[in-house]
């Protein structure tokens, strides 16, 4: 019984984002079985929409009040609800029944994965340990059938266990069946692969700096698109959104984004957000084009990405999207700004900057000092900066 009360515990601690699901498991406590532990969590978390559909149209919630979502998510048996499982045993059934009914489906695995999405396991090459060859051939030694390059998200939807890609758009990015775990394997222990979504890996892929170029890390976590940068150098979120909130990230990612425009010697910018939201993306890089509408246009960085923007005005298909869905990859916005040549405009005053900040809502958890070198994680929107003399780069890393 302790298990599933200690692994209801850190779900509820997982979805009040106290932590990684990881620390929170090794940081409980518990004195029993962890590995056990964290496979209970990790299994609710995998497939918790379904178990939520389950849950919601059962009477588990309304026959014990003292039953929480996340420990029904997780129950199997024990104590005074073994007997509460029993008396429902059959209504849950029946609710899975229809469940697979209603999608013309005929075992319990094919109706989880119909509600997963089955978004590859994508995991990045790190180059500055190894080469993307050196993987790739590791892995044909441990039984891994190599398919070769992706040529449409359908070759990606069509993988098996055992089976893995070189994805379509990102060479440095290998793709394996849904559900493949690489957190206990030589390669990810060892910092040769990064386990990395597709989407996230967008952003440093097409900043695409010189050799050689300076690249400053002003605020980024925990480093993962850093990472992707240095070599040069040397789901849809469904919870209830929050009107007031989304403004003041509008306002404060519009801010930043700005200042990075202003930068005299900026040359090419992307500002990336793991959101689907217009406020957060589109709406945020027609006002900055507005600001700046003789000194930098939006360029087009990946011409075969299908996904574009959202025809709110003028350029916003060369605006790229990712969702679940449509590219099999967490939820992404991504736009590249290139500077005109030959433009003349005035330097944005930092002192205006940090004015407009103290008056903006989203400030509230922000340092009073956010430049010139450093914009600080707010509130989870825009979370990294990365200037040099030519390349500028914005983004979050709520992902």
């Amino acid at each position: 019984m302790a298990l599933y009360l200690k692994a209801a515990e850190i779900l509820e601690q997982s979805e009040g984002k106290l932590g990684s699901v990881k620390n929170l498991v090794y940081n409980s406590k518990y004195k029993q079985n962890v590995k056990q532990l964290y496979a209970l969590v990790c299994g609710v978390l995998k497939h918790s929409t379904v178990l939520e559909d389950v849950v919601s149209k059962s009477r588990l919630l309304k026959d014990d009040k003292k039953l929480k979502p996340q420990m029904a998510k997780g129950l199997k048996c024990g104590g005074h609800w073994k007997l509460l499982m029993r008396r429902n045993h059959g209504q849950l059934n029946s609710i899975v029944a229809r469940m697979k009914v209603s999608r013309h489906l005929s075992n319990n695995q094919d109706l989880l994965s119909s509600f997963q999405g089955a978004i590859p396991r994508y995991c990045r090459v790190n180059v500055l340990r190894t080469s993307v060859c050196d993987v790739v051939d590791y892995f044909k030694r441990q039984s891994h059938n190599y398919l070769g390059k992706a040529r449409s998200v359908k070759d990606l939807e069509r993988l098996k266990n055992h089976e893995f890609l070189t994805d379509l758009h990102l060479p440095e990015v290998l793709a394996f069946a849904h559900g493949t775990d690489f957190h206990d394997h030589e390669l990810y222990r060892c910092g040769n692969i990064i386990l990395q979504d597709k989407a996230s890996c967008l952003p440093a892929f097409l900043l695409a700096p010189t050799p050689g170029a300076h690249v400053m890390d002003c605020c980024a976590a925990p480093g993962n698109k850093t990472s992707m940068l240095n070599r040069h150098c040397g789901q849809t979120d469904e919870n209830k959104v929050s009107p007031d909130r989304l403004a003041a990230l509008n306002r404060f990612q519009y801010l930043a984004l700005r200042h990075a425009l202003s930068f005299p010697r900026a040359q090419r910018v992307v500002y990336s957000t793991c959101s689907l939201h217009l406020k957060e993306n589109e709406e945020v890089v027609q006002d900055a084009l507005k600001h700046y509408e003789n000194s930098f246009r939006l360029v087009d960085p990946l011409p075969g990405w299908p996904h574009r923007g959202e025809g709110t005005f003028p350029g916003a298909a060369l605006c790229l999207r990712a969702s679940p869905h449509s590219d099999l990859t967490i939820g992404f916005f991504l736009a590249v700004f290139e500077k005109v040549e030959q433009t003349m405009y005035s330097f944005y005053d930092e002192r205006s900057f940090n004015t407009e900040m103290r008056n903006s809502t989203v400030n509230e958890h922000a340092s009073n000092t956010l430049f010139p070198s450093v914009l600080r994680k707010i509130n989870g929107a825009v979370s990294f900066v990365y200037f040099t003399n030519r390349y500028f780069t914005c983004s979050d890393t709520r992902n």
